[in-house]
């Protein structure tokens, strides 16, 4: 990997770990005590059911159209997304000034 791409791993698991520490720290803070352990594992639940049905979708549709395809795929799906996050966030921030 060169210098550029080793930054770019870093940086993009530097926000997903800041993102999730934020999420932890909202959910402590807004459930009670006595819920933090009930809360806490079906969170973790709906997180590793999404793995689950991630690889197995993919598996189904790479069965279909090829491993290389469903890479490009997500490629697509990822650019989209993250183009509709970004407009989306574009338009709050415009709306609030």
């Amino acid at each position: 990997m060169t210098d550029l791409e080793l930054r770019c791993v870093r940086s993009r698991h530097t926000r997903v770990t800041i993102r999730t520490d934020v999420a932890h720290q909202v959910r402590q803070r807004e459930t009670p005590p006595h819920l933090m352990g009930r809360i806490g594992a079906t969170s973790m639940s709906v997180i590793f059911v999404g793995q689950l049905l991630g690889l197995v979708l993919s598996g189904m549709l790479a069965q279909r159209i090829g491993v290389r395809d469903v890479f490009f795929l997500c490629a697509r799906l990822g650019l989209v997304l993250t183009g509709a996050g970004k407009w989306l966030r574009g338009t709050e921030r415009r709306a609030a000034t």
